[in-house]
C-alpha cells in the first residue's frame, strides 16, 4: 500500500500543501517467538515503539504535523508515546474495523496488532521495557469508529470495549451520517485535549470494497464515490476529523507475498513493513512469521512533516 501511495503521487500532493520532510525508523530484526507479555517479537516491537516515539515527539514539539504510513496497527503505540513525550495528553480517534484489544496471551496470532488498543489503555501489561509508559491514553480521550468484530470477541469470551469507550460500531457508522459522526468525535476530542491522533486502519472498509486484507469480515464501509451508498459519505470520515486535528496517522495493511518481502523492504522507503501475516501464526507453523506479523530485517517508516495550518488547534 505505501508503494501504491507513493507511486500515485502522495508526496507530490502533500508538497503542494506544505513543505514535506521524510524520516526513517529502524528496529531490531524480529523473531516470531512469543515473549513474556504474550506478543510476537517483543524486542522488535519495543525498539519500533521507542524509535518511532522519538521522531513523533520531536515533530509534534516542533509544531509540525506528522503523517505516519505504516503496515501494522502497532505503530499506534509509538505515535501516542511520541505525543506524550512532546508534553501533551493525547486523544485518539480510532477508525478501525476491529477493537484491537485482545489480551495478548489469548490472541490467536500473538500479533501486537491484535492488542494495541488494550495495551494503550493499560488494560494488559506490555513488554517490560514499555511498562513505565502505559497507559498511553485515557478512556475518555478515545473514540473508536467502525469496529465490527463484537461477535468474534463474544465467541472467544473476550470483553468488548463498547462499555468503556464512546464507541461507534461498524453498523452504526454505515447506517449513520458519517460526516456528522466524525465531526462530533472530533469536537469531543478538541474539547478534551490540545493534541489528538487520527488512526485509520483501512479494514474499516468492507472486504468487498477493499479485498486486500488479511482478516476478512462482514460489514464495513463501501467504496468512497459509490453514489447513494454509505461509502459516499464514508470518504469524509477522515476529512471531517482532519480539519480539527493537528496530528494524523494513517496505518495501512499490506498483503505482500513472502517471497517478495525482502525486495519490498528495500524498494519502498515510506513503509514500516511489519505487516500482518498471510495467515495467523501458530506455534507449529513450519514457516515462521515475523513481528507483530511482518517481514524480517530493517524496516522503514515514513513521516511527512508539515507546519500546522492556521486554525488548527495547537
Amino acid at each position: 500500500m505505501p508503494d501504491a501511495l507513493v507511486g500515485a503521487g502522495m508526496y507530490e500532493v502533500l508538497g503542494r500543501l506544505a513543505e514535506v520532510n521524510r524520516a526513517r525508523v529502524t528496529f531490531e530484526t524480529p523473531r516470531s517467538v512469543r515473549g513474556p507479555a504474550g506478543l510476537l517479537a517483543e524486542p522488535a516491537l519495543v525498539s519500533m515503539v521507542e524509535n518511532l516515539s522519538e521522531i513523533v515527539g520531536h515533530t509534534v514539539a516542533g509544531g509540525h504535523w506528522p503523517l505516519v504510513i505504516g503496515g501494522d496497527c502497532a505503530v499506534l503505540l509509538g505515535a501516542l508515546l511520541g505525543v506524550r513525550r512532546a508534553g501533551y495528553r493525547p486523544g485518539l480517534l480510532f477508525v478501525d474495523g476491529h477493537e484491537d484489544a485482545w489480551p495478548p496471551h489469548r490472541s490467536p496470532t500473538g500479533e501486537a496488532a491484535d492488542c494495541e488498543m488494550g495495551l494503550a489503555l493499560g488494560l494488559y501489561p506490555p513488554p517490560a521495557a514499555l511498562r513505565a509508559h502505559v497507559p498511553l491514553v485515557a478512556p475518555e480521550m478515545v473514540v473508536p469508529l467502525g469496529p465490527r468484530d463484537s461477535a468474534e470477541l463474544s465467541n472467544a469470551s473476550v470483553e468488548s470495549l463498547a462499555n468503556r469507550l464512546r464507541m461507534v460500531t461498524g453498523a452504526e457508522l454505515v447506517n449513520g451520517d458519517t460526516t456528522e459522526i466524525a465531526t462530533s468525535a472530533a469536537d469531543h476530542l478538541r474539547a478534551e485535549t490540545e493534541k489528538w491522533w487520527l488512526h485509520v486502519d483501512l479494514d474499516v472498509m468492507s472486504t468487498e470494497a477493499l479485498p486486500a486484507v488479511d482478516y476478512p469480515q462482514p460489514g464495513g464501509l463501501s467504496c468512497p464515490g459509490s453514489v447513494g451508498s454509505p461509502g459516499r459519505r464514508s470518504g469524509r470520515v477522515a476529512a471531517s476529523a482532519r480539519r480539527s486535528s493537528s496530528t494524523t496517522q494513517v496505518v495501512t495493511t499490506e498483503r505482500t507475498p513472502r517471497s517478495s518481502c525482502d525486495t519490498s523492504l528495500t524498494s519502498c522507503p515510506p513503509a514500516y513493513r511489519a505487516r500482518k501475516p498471510d495467515r495467523p501464526y501458530r506455534t507449529n507453523d513450519p514457516e515462521p512469521n515475523t513481528p507483530s506479523g511482518g517481514c524480517s530485517g530493517t524496516a522503514r517508516l515514513s513521516l511527512a512533516w508539515r507546519t500546522s495550518r492556521p486554525g488548527l488547534r495547537r
